[in-house]
């Protein structure tokens, strides 16, 4: 399996949520904050907004705000990102989820605080019989190069709710 893709997946997974408040990517570089601001969760009926505020060491500010809607009825989370490094550049994302009979669908695009836009779309197809989770991974770089993977889990049945 391709490390770069793995690598990419395991970094999606850590910035989103509580791993991102102390550190700020800034392009390859990630600098940890001197002095963090989170505004209490803004809840809303169906989702959530949340801004976030760090000053380094040197004084400048970069900030971060995520946007998550959930439509019940269709069975789909979007989530938007924006924000602007301590180098004072802008990034941006957006992301849906959809839950389907079987699985989800996932697909999400960011922009850089270089320019550089990636594209990830995940398709997952859970089997309760044989207890696995595959998932048809393509992620497109900046460099406009693709790359696929497929991933196949294995859980306990009823061990995570899954049955």
């Amino acid at each position: 399996m391709n490390k770069s893709l793995i690598a990419l997946a395991v970094f999606t997974g850590l910035t989103t949520g509580a791993a991102n408040a102390a550190v700020f990517h800034a392009g390859a570089r990630a600098e940890t904050a001197a002095a963090l601001s989170a505004r209490p969760l803004q809840l809303a009926d169906r989702g959530f907004s949340r801004t976030t505020t760090a000053t380094n060491r040197a004084g400048k500010t970069a900030e971060r705000k995520v946007k998550v809607d959930v439509d019940a009825e269709s069975k789909t989370r979007t989530r938007t990102v924006e924000g602007t490094t301590f180098e004072g550049k802008s990034y941006s994302g957006q992301s849906s989820t959809q839950l389907t009979a079987d699985g989800y669908v996932h697909s999400g695009s960011q922009v850089g605080p270089n320019g550089g836009t990636r594209t990830r779309e995940v398709t997952a197809d859970v089997d309760r019989e044989d207890g696995t989770i595959t998932k048809d991974i393509s992620v497109t770089g900046p460099n406009g190069e693709t790359r696929t993977a497929t991933v196949v889990r294995h859980y306990e049945k009823g061990g995570d709710g899954a049955e």
